[in-house]
């Protein structure tokens, strides 16, 4: 982040008012960040007749330092998706590296960067949209403020920075609601290149783990192109017990340590 603005972080205005657009997403990259987190989530599938299918997944993440972030997203049950594993490594000045994992194929395969619009096991988000976001590939814009039950937010749109990044992506822009207090994404709107709506995500029941550090326990993603949706419910989240290095590797995943 080279662009942060460190003083702003300890600014004693619990708005935030003035700030650049730029300026509101480098803070809030760094305001919700912590060292390791583990999050059991149960997702729930719908889709346009009202078919609904619940899967369980557990997500680990891990900050190496320097900005670079690891993940690791592991299907528990049903049965048929078990074992199913997603692996995300933040690079430096360089695209992110991705990896699925079937156990059926007892392989790793990498996820090409023309596939990352492509939709994540069934669900409404994209392989771009489990991947860390890199300030520095969007341009961000400061649209308005709105006050919605009471809370004030920051209307930012962010648009791809370079045609190259255009290319990557699936969307032609993003519009986040960000409140204004806690600097937390509540609301997100993705478009398509022509400026169609593609799909809305919206994000409650936000709570306090620690400090300055907030997260959601539901989110909602309505696919309006596949009539379709994805709920997402926390069932725990722990953000004390350590994450090693190697829970993040390729080997790992391979020797099934990963499901122990």
């Amino acid at each position: 982040m080279n662009r942060i603005i460190w003083s702003v972080l300890f600014a004693v205005s619990a708005t935030f008012a003035g700030m650049s657009a730029r300026e509101v997403m480098d803070v809030q990259a760094l305001r919700h960040k912590v060292p390791h987190e583990t999050t059991v989530m149960k997702i729930e599938l719908i889709d346009r007749r009202a078919y609904q299918e619940e899967r369980i997944l557990r997500r680990l993440d891990l900050d190496r330092g320097n900005d670079l972030m690891s993940s690791l997203m592991v299907f528990d049950a049903p049965a048929d998706v078990r074992g199913t594993a997603l692996l995300t490594r933040e690079n430096a000045g360089q695209p992110n590296d991705q990896w699925i994992y079937f156990p059926s194929r007892r392989r790793l395969q990498r996820i090409a960067q023309a596939r990352r619009n492509g939709y994540f096991m069934g669900t409404d988000f994209t392989y771009e949209d489990m991947d860390p976001e890199s300030i520095d590939d969007y341009a961000y814009a400061h649209v308005r403020s709105e006050n919605i039950d009471s809370n004030d937010y920051f209307v930012i749109e962010a648009v791809p920075a370079s045609e190259k990044i255009q290319r990557a992506s699936g969307y032609g822009k993003r519009v986040l609601w960000i409140r204004k207090d806690i600097l937390f994404t509540i609301r997100v709107e993705f478009y398509d290149r022509n400026g169609n709506l593609m799909k809305t995500q919206m994000n409650s029941e936000v709570e306090n783990l620690q400090g300055n550090v907030w997260r959601a326990r539901r989110s909602f993603m309505d696919n309006i192109n596949k009539q379709h949706q994805t709920i997402v419910e926390v069932i725990s989240r722990d953000v004390t017990t350590e994450l090693p290095e190697t829970a993040f590797t390729e080997r790992h995943i391979l020797t099934g340590r990963y499901m122990q």
